[in-house]
């Protein structure tokens, strides 16, 4: 007979997103995990599986998250500008979170390969995004701009890590005025 599980699922899922989110994958072990989710290695191995399959379901905890969050800034009642900015920052509103994006740091990962699709699931998401948001506009090629937001945004994660939120705000502003004149 199976074991009943002995930890919250939905704590330590998000845990597993906020330790992958902030520590390199192939640096780590299983056990600095357990750790982390304060839960047994063996525990983990027997609800989820290997640390690459710990990170998929990381990754999918992330993924659920990002669409929320997407939903959230679309629906602000702002001006098509500075949702563009909020989506461009994608702040979560929650310090808790890391900075810059899991999907962004995924790419340089090893195991991009087994998460290409989430990954792309997830851009695709964020490109859906910001076409809903510029299709107000009567723009002649939204593809190509919906392309250069989402490179900018992706640069703006990176560059999170070491930004503070209002500075990467203010570029955001900069950029959406830059493209208003062009």
């Amino acid at each position: 007979m199976a074991r009943k599980t002995e930890f919250d699922v939905d704590s330590v899922l998000k845990g597993l997103m906020l330790f992958f989110w902030e520590n390199d994958f192939e640096a780590t072990t299983m056990r600095k995990v357990a750790e982390f989710v304060h839960v047994k290695p063996q525990s983990l191995y027997n609800k989820f599986g290997n640390k690459e399959e710990l990170y998929i379901v990381a990754l999918g905890y992330y993924t659920r998250l990002f669409k929320r969050t997407l939903q959230v800034i679309e629906k602000q009642n702002k001006a098509k500008n500075e949702i563009l900015c909020d989506l461009l920052v994608m702040d979560w509103e929650n310090d808790v979170f890391p900075r810059g994006c899991m999907a962004v740091d995924a790419v340089g990962t090893r195991e991009y390969r087994s998460v290409t699709g989430m990954v792309d699931n997830i851009f695709n998401e964020y490109r859906k995004s910001i076409q809903r948001v510029i299709s107000k506009d009567s723009a002649a090629s939204k593809d190509n701009l919906v392309g250069l937001l989402l490179t900018f945004h992706n640069g703006l994660q990176v560059e999170a890590k070491s930004c503070s939120r209002s500075a990467l705000y203010e570029k955001a502003v900069e950029f959406i005025k830059v493209l208003d004149r062009g």
